[in-house]
């Protein structure tokens, strides 16, 4: 009998440092790693993205383009942009062969978002399409059934309930 494992590499870099474990221990070695390390921080990933995911893979060849921010100028003479800790893909109306506009806006940022967090390792879930951000806000019932594949904009909130409803995040 041949049991199959699957092994994984992730750079642990507040201790700069190395580690492998099974696929699937995630969670069981940042606990011990918390304990072995007491510096690591507790309300933010430290084990960094297993580069083999698919959706990390798929993220990265897509051609977007990353960290847009980076190199606006400052708006004050001498400033310095300190607007987001970490990557981000930017996702724009009118791509992906989509047509969204006049209404994809907040669509696009809540999918930049999204990229966002599987960039910083807190998620594997794949950029949601813009008819699955209508069906999480179906099934929440924020909207009627009918929303569904309609060209209707939605908002900050909208964004806020697909976050807390898709990754768990929490205002």
């Amino acid at each position: 009998n041949t049991i199959n494992q699957t092994f994984r590499h992730y750079y642990i870099k507040p201790i700069n440092q190395i580690v492998t474990f099974l696929d699937g221990e995630k969670d069981t070695v940042r606990s011990a790693l918390q304990v072995k390390y007491p510096q690591l921080p507790m309300n933010q990933p430290f084990i960094s993205i297993d580069f083999g995911d698919g959706q990390l893979t798929s993220l990265m060849t897509s051609g977007r383009l990353f960290d847009v921010h980076k190199n606006l100028p400052p708006k004050v003479n001498g400033g310095q942009q300190t607007l987001v800790d970490g990557h981000y893909a930017y996702y724009h109306y009118m791509q992906d062969n989509f047509d969204d506009n006049m209404w994809g806006c907040a669509y696009r940022s809540l999918q930049t978002l999204c990229s966002w967090f599987i960039l910083q390792g807190y998620t594997t879930k794949p950029i949601p399409k813009h008819s699955e951000i209508q069906q999480i806000l179906i099934d929440i019932k924020d909207k009627p059934k009918n929303f569904l594949n309609s060209r209707q904009w939605i908002g900050s909130m909208e964004v806020s309930f697909v976050l807390q409803n898709y990754l768990d995040v929490n205002f």
